[in-house]
């Protein structure tokens, strides 16, 4: 349950241009939530980043809403680290979420099925154990993932149907990358074996979650005694 319930709260969208996070921009508006827009500039893509940056700022004259814009050198702190630059601009978007999300009841992103999917095969070759396997929860604390029950065919359709221009990341098209391999290359495969597999890997994760609370529970309580 959200606490306050959605109709009082107020929430900051994390807003990249991409087709997901300007359909949920667009769900927020219609249904007459309070929101402001976070947008993260990552300046990974050259023009590219900027031009997704100039569309979310013309979302909040559209919406009527705050936009906060941070911008980032990534390619230089990730120079400098041993994580991977993908790995070090997720860290970067959550602590500065979590920094100006203060001020709001909820954060939310437009996590949605076909990336729950992506989540749970790349912890699964990880070798993350059932806790990995729960996929991307829906709650986590005050960042929220209202998207997660839709697949992208579904927001693909939504997005068409209401004419919601949104931005394209070329690098989405790139198998240079693990998570696009698994977009790309995996899950097509694991479609042709059963066309359902997005839906069933969603039901996969709530049962896996419910083992894994399930064990934590009487493992804790097992610790403790």
């Amino acid at each position: 349950k959200l606490v306050p319930k959605p109709e009082k709260a107020n929430f900051l969208l994390a807003v990249s241009g991409g087709i997901d996070s300007c359909a949920l921009t667009h769900l927020f508006f219609q249904n007459k939530l309070t929101f402001d827009i976070a947008h993260c500039n990552f300046h990974l893509r050259g023009e590219d980043s900027n031009l997704d940056c100039s569309l979310v700022s013309a979302m909040g004259e559209k919406y009527n809403v705050i936009v906060f814009i941070k911008e980032f050198d990534t390619l230089t702190l990730a120079n400098n680290s041993e994580k991977s630059v993908e790995m070090i601009a997720r860290e970067l978007r959550y602590d500065w979420f979590a920094e100006i999300g203060k001020d709001y009841d909820y954060i939310v992103t437009a996590h949605q099925a076909n990336d729950n999917a992506e989540t749970m095969l790349l912890n699964l070759t990880r070798g993350t154990g059932l806790k990995g396997m729960c996929g991307i929860p829906p709650v986590n604390g005050k960042v929220i993932r209202p998207l997660l029950p839709f697949s992208s065919v579904e927001i693909r359709n939504y997005v068409t149907t209401h004419q919601i221009e949104y931005r394209i990341d070329a690098s989405n098209l790139s198998e240079e990358y693990q998570r696009n391999k698994m977009r790309l290359v995996v899950i097509p495969k694991l479609q042709e074996i059963n066309p359902g597999f997005i839906n069933t890997a969603s039901n996969d994760a709530a049962i896996f979650k419910k083992q894994y609370d399930f064990y934590l529970h009487y493992i804790n309580r097992y610790k403790k005694k």
